[in-house]
């Protein structure tokens, strides 16, 4: 087993050092924010081809609120006895649950019952509204119409907590054991996800960030108009005020999962102090940073050759959660 090449990113401003102080409310208002009626999970799986050799694969969705619908894909290994940690993968904006596959069959090989979901307004939960020419612009019509809804941030973090209600009701996993990777979209997803699921154990990120605002708003000006519409804000202005509840800042205290903070040092959408501020403010996690898992920008050489990161991160992954012992 290859040792885990792990970086600490070490330059950093003394305003880095400055905490939001914690707040009682902070995970309680959360949850009322993101929060909606429970209904009948109402779960349909149906086995599938397997994408590998040994391999059992499901297509499973179950209900998350009156409106949504959770779409996946499960993969285990074959005759598997026993309940098995889980590992729960969140795609970047634009992606699938499809194409997080060669994942799942490796996690799957090393013992881990392995989760993929589709984003909102991704994959099988495209959703398109008449007249409207994408996923993309049906959320943002939704968004700006409503202002109720946050398709690619805070909505993901409920999918979440609904999937570990099933995973729970399900014979073949330990509950007890289960972990999140996500990376872009997704790695904001995971960490906050975490501040309020104490059932997340372990959560290994790729562009971890803290405050959205100022991680991806005021680092990536080119990106503004399009946060902007995507949460409903009127103009940039609006964008600020609104991407004031777009963080993790006093809630990142409550992560008690273990976690892989990954960061690209020259990410140029996303700021790698981010990563770090959210290294600080999370103290009650048995955390490290591990460089070169930024955006597509990252350093091709920070964190140990390309190839091997994944296998490492799975390394991470086993000796957190035992996946070598079923329960």
């Amino acid at each position: 087993m290859k040792k885990l090449a792990l970086v600490v990113l070490v330059a950093c401003s003394p305003a880095l050092l400055a905490q939001s102080p914690p707040t009682a409310q902070t995970k309680a208002a959360f949850l009322k924010l993101i929060d909606k009626p429970r209904v009948d999970p109402a779960p349909m799986v149906r086995p599938m081809t397997a994408s590998g050799a040994g391999l059992e694969q499901e297509h499973f969705s179950l209900s998350v609120d009156s409106s949504q619908r959770v779409t996946g894909l499960l993969v285990k290994a074959r005759g598997s006895t026993g309940r098995r940690p889980v590992v729960i993968q969140l795609h970047g904006t634009g992606g699938r649950k499809e194409q997080l596959l060669p994942r799942l069959t490796t996690l799957a090989n090393r013992g881990f019952v392995a989760v993929a979901i589709d984003g909102r307004y991704h994959g099988e939960r495209e959703g398109n509204i008449r007249g409207l020419s994408s996923p993309y612009t049906t959320a943002i019509f939704n968004a700006y119409k409503s202002g109720r809804e946050h398709p690619f941030f805070y909505d993901t973090v409920l999918d979440v907590m609904r999937l570990i209600d099933y995973l729970e009701t399900r014979p073949d996993v330990d509950a007890s054991r289960i972990a999140m990777q996500g990376i872009s979209m997704g790695g904001w997803s995971a960490p906050r996800a975490a501040s309020g699921e104490p059932r997340l154990k372990a959560v290994i990120m790729a562009s971890g960030s803290l405050n959205i605002g100022q991680d991806l708003f005021d680092y990536y000006p080119p990106i503004q108009e399009r946060v902007r519409w995507i949460i409903g804000a009127r103009d940039l202005a609006d964008a600020k005020r609104k991407l004031r509840d777009y963080t993790t800042e006093g809630a990142a205290q409550k992560i008690q999962a273990q976690m892989v903070i990954g960061y690209g040092s020259d990410d140029r959408i996303m700021d790698p102090q981010g990563a770090y501020r959210l290294y600080q403010a999370a103290v009650n996690s048995k955390r490290e940073m591990m460089a070169g898992l930024g955006h597509p920008h990252h350093a091709a050489k920070a964190g140990g050759p390309r190839a091997d990161r994944p296998q490492l991160l799975q390394d991470w992954m086993m000796k957190t959660l035992r996946a070598d012992v079923a329960t």
